[in-house]
């Protein structure tokens, strides 16, 4: 009977973990600029969607996310997860959400870009993570700029 109970506990640990453990892709580096105009845009989340449309993707990839600073300056961290910097090796669909509040804007307009860039499945933006990393990605919005 003791055995049958060890037996169950580790099978429901299995189950409860995910079989294991999620699988985390390869991943590489991801630093850039955000940039319309020529001028930074700051208090913006960048999030790298895989892009469900381009065949090379690792299968299990989660999205990768960073915020500008006053540079326009970001960094992606995997998932979330503090201690995994990057983005998974492959295409991604660029999501932008602008995070400045609403008192703090000088603009009269709700929103300082396109709401394509807001829609993951809209958006135009593309970035392809290679392997060995990517640093200083420049991401110009200059023609979604409302």
């Amino acid at each position: 009977m003791k055995n049958i109970v060890s037996v169950l506990a580790v099978a429901a640990c299995l189950f409860a973990s995910g079989c294991g453990g999620e699988k985390i892709p390869k991943l590489a580096e991801v630093t850039g600029t955000l940039i319309a105009d020529g001028e930074p845009v700051a208090q913006v989340d960048v999030f790298f969607l895989p892009d469900p449309e381009v065949e090379d993707f690792q299968s299990q990839s989660q999205p990768s996310r960073g915020r500008t600073n006053d540079k326009g300056e970001f960094t992606l961290q995997y998932d979330g997860k503090a201690d995994m910097m990057g983005a998974a090796i492959g295409t991604h669909r660029v999501r932008l959400v602008d995070v400045m509040s609403e008192e703090a804007r000088t603009d009269p307009m709700p929103y300082r870009f396109s709401q394509d860039l807001v829609n993951a499945g809209k958006t135009p933006l593309r970035v392809e993570v290679k392997a060995e990393g990517n640093k200083d990605v420049q991401i110009d919005i200059t023609d979604f700029m409302n």
